[in-house]
């Protein structure tokens, strides 16, 4: 949906469900952690915190502000011995990437996501 088109709620939604419970659950969490001076806060990303795709500005967003408050806690909490890190997973089939398969059903290489992924590793 592009920009425009999105209702309010619709762009929050995706910014709770995505950015504002990483930071609810790592803020919520570290006073348990804390005392340890040894624990691990692991976030979900994907492709889209970097790359942009196409009327989904408010997931590519929330996916973007994730990544840079999973940097800045690894910033502020390595001198507690908590590691901060993400996960980005393969690429997984779903309506938003059918396009990246060819004709013969294999992962189209000169896509863009394609591309974007191979650098992240």
């Amino acid at each position: 949906m592009n920009l425009w088109e999105i209702e309010d709620e619709q762009w929050l939604n995706s910014l709770t469900t995505t950015l504002y419970s990483g930071y609810l659950t790592s803020k919520y969490v570290l006073p348990y952690m804390l005392p340890n001076n040894a624990s691990k806060i692991v976030n979900v990303l994907s492709i889209n915190d970097s790359v942009p795709l196409k009327a989904a500005s408010s997931y590519c967003n929330a996916k973007a502000g994730l990544l840079m408050l999973t940097k800045v806690l690894s910033l502020e909490l390595a001198s507690c011995n908590i590691q901060v890190n993400a996960v980005f997973p393969e690429l997984t089939l779903t309506d938003r990437t059918v396009g990246i398969l060819d004709a013969d059903g294999n992962v189209d290489k000169s896509n863009p996501v394609v591309a974007a992924i191979s650098t992240k590793v």
